[in-house]
């Protein structure tokens, strides 16, 4: 063949969709975290409450097992929306909140600091896509831990639990659902936007615990101080209590009102963001 017809020519073939390209940025993300043995072992230890609350489960619709421990039948409790709430929901957003921590704040941070974003950018990706791949990461691994192991226990105890349960707590499974994707979108963005603004990923966790922490530390000052619901506004924590409790039409235990809750999350959300598309770039601005 002739050189000059070896002349180079633009690529004409089928493009990857865009949905491939987001995955493809997830799977090498993910695929390092579980490198890690340290990181395997904790995520194992995440499903721990899920495990005992199956195990509760079993216990309490098994006469047998009840017998031979010599559990009196009348002592046995009861397994509802509260109980759902105080012994799964609760842990296991604690336990995704320290997810968030390990995993979070050292997604966009090497990027940044290894000058690899113009090389993301520079392919057939936008801002938006590099984003959801780096966040879909954290939401498939903090669902993992909430409210898939929680629908899955809700049908379990369905099925061995009275007649008529299902009908009666119906609105639980989406109560899970809508409440958990709350809080692991506000934990994921806030986790990426600490990891994007700050290169060391120590110091961002740092950051990311003392924000959480001391924001509800501070809530609850203000409400030792002032009274009423005002402190808890300065908290996820009790924003995330006050959602989960209404949409399971359970005893709300903060006074706060829950459009005050949603919009806590959702503006932490949208300023998490923002702050993040600041910081991803095709180049950097001397």
């Amino acid at each position: 063949m002739a050189v000059y017809e070896r002349s180079y020519h633009g690529y004409d073939g089928e493009l990857t969709g865009t949905g491939n390209r987001i995955l493809v940025i997830s799977k090498f993300a993910t695929r390092e975290l579980f490198r890690s043995r340290m990181f395997c072992a904790f995520f194992a230890i995440c499903f721990v409450p899920s495990v005992s609350f199956l195990i509760a489960i079993y216990l309490r619709y098994n006469l047998e097992m009840l017998t031979e421990l010599q559990i009196p039948i009348d002592e046995i409790f009861i397994i509802d929306a509260g109980f759902f709430i105080n012994f799964l929901q609760y842990p296991q957003a604690s336990l995704s909140f320290l997810l968030a921590l390990v995993v979070g704040p050292g997604m966009i941070s090497p990027d940044l600091r290894d000058n690899a974003m113009p090389l993301y950018l520079s392919r057939a990706l936008t801002k938006t896509d590099y984003l959801l791949g780096k966040l879909l990461v954290l939401v498939v691994l903090l669902s993992l831990i909430t409210w898939v192991p929680a629908v899955l226990l809700f049908f379990i105890h369905a099925y061995l639990g009275p007649e008529g349960w299902l009908v009666d707590n119906l609105q639980l499974p989406f109560a899970f659902i809508v409440t958990s994707f709350a809080w692991i979108f506000t934990l994921s963005l806030t986790a990426l936007a600490l990891s994007a603004w700050i290169k060391w990923k120590q110091v961002a966790q740092i950051t990311f615990f003392g924000f959480f922490v001391m924001s509800s530390a501070l809530g609850e000052a203000v409400r030792e101080i002032f009274g009423g619901w005002l402190g808890s506004a300065f908290s996820a924590f009790d924003s995330y209590a006050v959602l989960i409790s209404y949409a399971a039409n359970e005893p709300v235990p903060i006074s706060m009102p829950p459009s005050v809750a949603i919009m806590n999350m959702l503006v932490l959300s949208a300023l998490a963001t923002a702050l993040i598309f600041q910081r991803i770039r095709a180049k950097e601005v001397a």
